[in-house]
């Protein structure tokens, strides 16, 4: 069940882009591990510590709350019984593609991370290029 929940470092990144929803756990930052409860919401906890969200609560926040989608996807090689995992992330009308996994815990980890990252790196981008329009524009 643990396997369930993003790792540490990408709940921490999660926390920085805003993440607050409800979740079933939560890291304590002195433990540095998941503390299970049946459900939390963000004012509820400890101080210092911050919300450990299931993959698929992370994905949706990016869905939802920054317009990051993404799709994990598998692709067959060698017939119907070999099979690798690939994964799309979508900033806007800007598409990213990845090269072949062979586990999906692996490529779902890696898209998370790569997603989270690269918001960032688009963010900043298009706070960049606001300035430029704002200045050029003066």
């Amino acid at each position: 069940m643990l396997n369930e929940f993003v790792p540490y470092e990408i709940a921490l990144e999660l926390k920085e882009l805003g993440f607050d929803e409800e979740c079933c756990g939560f890291y304590d930052p002195v433990f540095i591990g998941i503390i299970k409860i049946d459900s939390i919401k963000k004012e509820e906890l400890l101080e210092g510590a911050f919300l450990a969200p299931l993959y698929q609560q992370a994905f949706k926040f990016l869905r939802e709350k920054l317009d990051v989608f993404t799709v994990i996807d598998r692709y067959y090689k060698d017939g119907w019984h070999k099979h690798k995992y690939t994964y799309y992330i979508y900033y806007g009308v800007v598409k990213l593609h990845t090269s072949m996994y062979e586990s999906f815990e692996k490529c779902q980890y890696d898209c998370l991370k790569h997603a989270i990252n690269n918001y960032k790196d688009y963010e900043e981008h298009k706070r960049i290029n606001k300035i430029n329009i704002e200045d050029a524009e003066n």
